[in-house]
């Protein structure tokens, strides 16, 4: 097991997960799991598919200042990939951690 990550400025605009980590096609994307968690005290951020936004109607999953981590993908026999992991929010930093 590997663990990869890094952390993400989110802007107003959904990103996938690998353009904002920056992963290049000869790393790795699909994931056993993929960890998001926020810094104390940071704005709204949210997670979602390609048409995530900041609306209230096309929120995705809230990534609340001091909430639980979440964690996304179900081991070996359900990777998650990168590419399908979007986040959107106020400027506030996500830490993101790929377990490979």
């Amino acid at each position: 097991m590997a663990f990869y990550g890094g952390e993400y400025a989110t802007t107003g605009a959904a990103t996938n997960i690998t353009t904002a980590l920056a992963i290049t096609q000869n790393e790795r994307k699909a994931c056993r799991q993929i960890i998001l968690r926020t810094t104390t005290g940071a704005g709204v951020n949210y997670y979602g598919a390609a048409n995530v936004t900041l609306l209230a109607n096309r929120a995705g999953q809230l990534l609340g200042a001091d909430l639980a981590p979440v964690v996304l993908g179900g081991g070996d026999a359900h990777p998650i990939n990168t590419d399908f992991v979007y986040l959107i929010g106020d400027g506030s930093i996500v830490h993101i951690t790929l377990v490979t």
